[in-house]
């Protein structure tokens, strides 16, 4: 299972098209930061784990990052590729009708359908909303209800 979550995470250092040249020059990355990348990819973004693997300082890296546009972009594309894998992976477990996955798609992808926590008031806004909390039990109302019916039959008798 996990070999098919991994799939397309893994991205290749070569050029996508080795046979024509890039129109744009391009920095290319360094040895070591194609390494760091493949291990960041390896290790599925956790950068402390991918600098142990490559023998560098995380600081190391995050300098990289702000310093080579190029290693940024990189990294951006793993992340996002990464992203791509997870979200392929909930997506299977709403298909497999995982209740907890459902749940979670129709509150955060079907908001604009109208699910979700969200409690819509309406009226005017300038006066402020007062909700009555309910601390009867269905029984208690049930017993009220039939004691108003009581008292409403007792009092048109009396009264007609």
């Amino acid at each position: 299972m996990t070999e098919n979550l991994l799939e397309g995470l893994f991205i290749p250092i070569t050029r996508e098209n080795p046979t024509k040249p890039n129109k744009k020059k391009k920095k290319r990355l360094a040895p070591r930061k194609k390494l760091m990348i493949q291990a960041l990819s390896e290790e599925l973004g956790i950068v402390t784990s991918a600098c142990r693997k490559v023998g560098i300082n995380s600081w190391t890296h995050y300098d990289w990052l702000k310093s080579d546009k190029d290693y940024k972009d990189a990294v951006e594309a793993l992340e996002t590729r990464k992203e791509d894998v997870i979200e392929k992976a909930f997506l299977s477990l709403v298909i497999d009708k995982n209740p907890q996955a459902v749940i979670h798609a129709v509150k955060t992808k079907l908001k604009k359908r109208g699910y979700g926590d969200e409690i819509k008031v309406e009226g005017n806004l300038n006066q402020p909303a007062i909700f009555n909390e309910v601390t009867k039990t269905r029984e208690e109302i049930k017993n009220e209800r039939n004691i108003s019916k009581q008292e409403a039959a007792i009092n048109a008798q009396s009264t007609g």
